[in-house]
């Protein structure tokens, strides 16, 4: 409302909310000190006025904290799996001398030579290659100078799973907090489930021995990808975990709306790594889904083994068990676990000096 004081004649601008409904009809002017008289109720067309700015300013109230919620609520479920998947497309394509080197040496008609030249284009592969091609595990300590010394002494089979270890190492070697994974010791556990995997497929089906250890080695890599979601998240899963009793494997498909074991897949389906394995990691937890399927019963028992080992830590240690059945599937007695896992503690250690 505009008021103008009858003495100085100097005109003020005076907000409607300071005097309407208020039965005020007079203020001294702060110029002359005089009264100045007014009519406090509104005209129709001011009280229209009036009630549309109101009616505008909370309409932007209420957008802004609209908006604001929007940003610190949650994502929905659904749509944070596809943000999860994204994450998965955005990672980076398996190192070219893997592939290479697993054409290479599914070739009956190369030789040494090949693979040799191959793995010494990647520097920092071919010395990780070296260093474990000399560790206690394969006991050739000092004996190996080169990839191609390595590749007459350790032979083909020997060679791609530590092409394998030498390759994934760094993706491996993470601390994942989230997940109780601290230092070096998810690469210890992933480890320890390719060589429990390995040892069992040697036992029970030779013929699935480098997929087994493939497989068991990367097992648990859609735990890498879910990492920030988890921390993020992680109120959610420990209120979920202490109320339902729930494993860490059930508290993802609650709040994410799928489990590492998927993400796993996909994130294997991205690298091209063979159906067979890619098809048991996704049901290393649920081999019964997985109909029938050898591979999947073999890493599922060697997660387990590893667990139980107490190689590296893992959320579910607690709550996991084997499915009923698996054990004899396999045709694996409980005194078959105990040998497997002294295998495993002694080959994981060797491995991890």
């Amino acid at each position: 409302m505009r008021i103008e004081c009858p003495n100085c004649k100097k005109g003020y601008i005076i907000p409607d909310e300071i005097i309407i409904g208020k039965n005020i009809d007079a203020l001294r002017c702060p110029n002359c000190s005089v009264k100045i008289k007014f009519d406090s109720q509104p005209s129709p067309m001011q009280s229209k006025l009036t009630v549309k700015s109101s009616a505008i300013k909370n309409t932007q109230q209420k957008k802004q904290v609209q908006s604001a919620t929007s940003e610190t609520q949650p994502l929905k479920k659904e749509h944070l799996t596809k943000r999860i998947l994204q994450t998965v497309k955005d990672l980076p394509a398996m190192p070219q001398v893997v592939l290479k080197a697993q054409e290479i040496m599914a070739d009956s008609s190369s030789d040494v030579n090949e693979i040799a030249r191959l793995i010494e284009t990647e520097p920092a592969i071919a010395t990780k290659v070296l260093k474990l091609a000399n560790s206690a595990f394969y006991g050739l300590s000092g004996k190996v100078t080169s990839i191609k010394h390595a590749s007459v002494i350790l032979g083909y089979k020997n060679l791609r799973q530590i092409i394998s270890i030498a390759s994934f190492s760094t993706f491996l070697g993470k601390s994942l907090p989230g997940y109780g994974f601290e230092s070096d010791d998810f690469w210890k556990h992933c480890l320890a489930v390719a060589l429990s995997s390995k040892t069992i497929a040697e036992k029970k089906n030779p013929s699935l021995e480098n997929e087994a250890h493939a497989a068991g080695l990367i097992h648990d890599v859609g735990k890498v990808v879910l990492e920030p979601y988890v921390l993020k998240n992680k109120k959610k899963f420990d209120t979920f975990l202490e109320n339902e009793n729930e494993t860490f494997v059930n508290a993802e498909k609650q709040i994410f709306g799928l489990d590492h074991a998927e993400i796993a897949s996909e994130i294997c389906k991205r690298w091209n790594i063979p159906q067979a394995i890619t098809f048991s990691i996704k049901y290393h937890h649920s081999p019964s889904f997985s109909k029938g399927d050898f591979l999947s019963h073999i890493l599922h028992v060697a997660d387990y083994i590893a667990i139980k080992c107490g190689i590296g830590y893992d959320s579910d240690d607690v709550l996991y068990q084997l499915e009923d059945g698996t054990m004899d599937y396999l045709g694996i007695r409980t005194e078959d676990i105990s040998d497997i896992m002294s295998i495993v503690i002694e080959s994981t250690a060797k491995l991890a000096e």
